[in-house]
């Protein structure tokens, strides 16, 4: 697939991140065209691979893009510690509209904090996804 894309892609990678779930590394020059504008082509392409992989597969993927998912995955740690701080001093909270990747990466790792609380996905008053921590 990747061959006939117009990008120049250096190296493609795949390995076991997890028992369930396949590792994608892609890196090259063309790296920042294949993530696109605020994500959408990367969003895009994991959905994507996901889809194939795991229906033909039954593995998980977590696509690697130049360290794109990495860096979302620090910068949404970083967000998630005021959302964290609320929880502890109130006993709830809720994220700033999200979407794809970043309410998944937020929706986990607020699961893995707070186990005991329930966590999920809900839609605002503007129909937009946020994550909602209550007891």
């Amino acid at each position: 697939m990747f061959s006939h894309l117009p990008y120049e892609i250096e190296r493609i990678q795949v390995s076991l991140y997890n028992p369930q779930t396949l590792l994608i590394e892609i890196n090259g020059p063309d790296s920042a065209l294949i993530i696109g504008e605020k994500g959408y082509r990367y969003n895009a392409l994991s959905y994507l691979l996901f889809n194939w992989i795991h229906h033909k597969h039954n593995y998980n993927v977590r696509l690697e893009v130049a360290s794109f998912l990495k860096d979302q995955e620090e910068m949404m740690e970083v967000y998630l510690q005021g959302v964290m701080m609320a929880v502890h001093e109130v006993g709830k909270a809720q994220t700033k509209p999200l979407d794809g990747m970043l309410l998944h990466i937020a929706l986990k790792r607020l699961r893995e904090a707070f186990p005991n609380k329930h966590i999920a996905i809900e839609q605002n008053s503007q129909n937009e996804s946020v994550v909602v921590v209550n007891d």
